[in-house]
């Protein structure tokens, strides 16, 4: 179950966030919202589905796979506390965050592709965790931020799967 790190992607839809002042400048702040998030695994190995109820996912030798990805949509409820070097004018402040998070799953597929035949689609849990948690960090000046999260919960439930831990690096590109 080798992740192809440079196949691997994920998107981050914030829809909702609201910033709570903890001091009177606003230099610290706590920070909550509301995102979807999209998640796409890539393998090295050929991993397929089946529906026995031994593993959901497994490592398919029988058959040449060009592709396999793992999708996953999670709603997020993130939780930060920030420090804003100039909280007036975030496009020139220095930020710095760190904190929680917890995702419900609200849906994910399979996609394999064999060679010179069209994609497949298949549509389950996989045996994947319905609920996550992790940890969070922001660092970043004006409109460029960094994020990293590093999930405290395995992706799959115990016995149904690999034992891999959620982690990713990205790139913010509006402040809040």
């Amino acid at each position: 179950y080798q992740l192809r790190h440079g196949r691997a992607l994920e998107i981050n839809l914030h829809f909702y966030r609201q910033r709570i002042r903890l001091d009177r400048k606003g230099h610290f702040n706590a920070e909550h919202g509301l995102s979807l998030d999209f998640n796409h695994y890539a393998f090295q190995n050929d991993v397929n589905y089946r529906t026995d109820p031994d593993k959901a996912l497994f490592i398919d030798n029988s058959v040449d796979l060009d592709r396999s990805r793992l999708r996953l949509t999670n709603l997020v409820l993130p939780i930060l506390f920030r420090y804003e070097s100039n909280p007036r004018n975030l496009w020139r402040s220095f930020h710095l965050g760190v904190g929680v998070y917890g995702s419900l799953r609200v849906g994910s597929n399979l996609r394999t592709k064999k060679p010179g035949e069209t994609r497949d689609v298949t549509v389950g849990d996989f045996g994947l965790n319905d609920f996550s948690a992790g940890l969070r960090g922001e660092i970043g000046y004006g409109p460029i931020n960094l994020y990293v999260k590093y999930g405290l919960v395995d992706l799959f439930k115990e016995g149904q799967g690999p034992n891999l831990t959620p982690f990713s690096i990205g790139l913010i590109l509006l402040p809040f």
